[in-house]
């Protein structure tokens, strides 16, 4: 296989590294140094007494308690973050070890996912059950936002390599299928925002729903593009698949 170049991959790469790096950075000093000093102000205790005793929302915990839990929790991410920007940077700098490389970039990938899903239910969940009760079309215009920068990205490299005809292994061919896989893709991600925003939805089973997408690939693959190594994808399809029952059997 005649090998070729990770210039797209490898912007991509430090640019997710950048905005880790400072959202890390933000999040770390305001838990570690800001918001712990909110403890000892006696007039913001007042305040937050007030404001709790006003909407209740279930809490049966006081406001020093439920102060400490928030700091606890926010401290508790950020060493996650922390970890997961060592497992990128890692990965970043052994990009020539491929396989090396591969598997701490799709550890990387669990990981964000993870702290991605419980970002998102923690914003469009009720206050009235813990959550910020964030808009779901405003979760989604942002979402859109972030996806066309990111598209943008990509298409700014690739016109410029072609300009300057360093690349010439791969042509782009605009085909009307991109533009419905903008739509179906916004829909779904739509369907999950509602679906988080719903009171008494579970994460896990909103999320096992979610990746349950991977069969409609596995067997468009197979049926339409005539994918080869289905035996191999369909031993990790049923790994899959036994994970999603063991999480529905456990949310009972």
């Amino acid at each position: 296989m005649k090998p070729f170049k990770r210039t797209v991959e490898k912007v991509l790469a430090w640019i997710a590294n950048i905005i880790l790096i400072v959202i890390t950075g933000f999040l770390a000093y305001g838990s570690f140094f800001k918001i712990s000093v909110l403890k000892d102000n006696q007039e913001f205790l007042n305040l937050f007494k007030d404001e709790l005793a006003k909407n209740p929302n279930g809490v049966n915990l006081s406001a020093e308690q439920l102060l400490d839990y928030t700091i606890q929790g926010l401290k508790m991410y950020s060493v996650l973050l922390i970890v997961l920007v060592v497992v990128a940077l890692l990965a970043s700098f052994l990009m020539k070890k491929r396989i090396l490389s591969g598997i701490l970039f799709l550890l990387l990938a669990a990981l964000m996912g993870t702290c991605s899903g419980l970002l998102d239910k923690y914003l469009m969940a009720s206050p009235e059950s813990g959550g910020v009760g964030m808009d779901r079309m405003l979760a989604q215009s942002w979402y859109n936002i972030y996806q066309c920068l990111m598209m943008a990205i990509v298409l700014l490299i690739y016109l410029y390599k072609r300009k300057g005809g360093t690349d010439t292994q791969v042509k782009f061919s605009w085909k009307w299928s991109i533009l419905l896989i903008s739509i179906f893709l916004s829909m779904a991600d739509f369907a999950y925002f509602y679906a988080l925003s719903l009171p008494g939805a579970m994460i896990s089973i909103v999320s096992m729903v979610r990746r349950g997408s991977v069969i409609v690939s596995f067997l468009c693959g197979a049926l339409l593009f005539r994918e080869k190594n289905l035996k191999a994808k369909a031993l990790d399809l049923c790994l899959v698949i036994l994970g999603m029952i063991f999480l529905w059997i456990g949310s009972y």
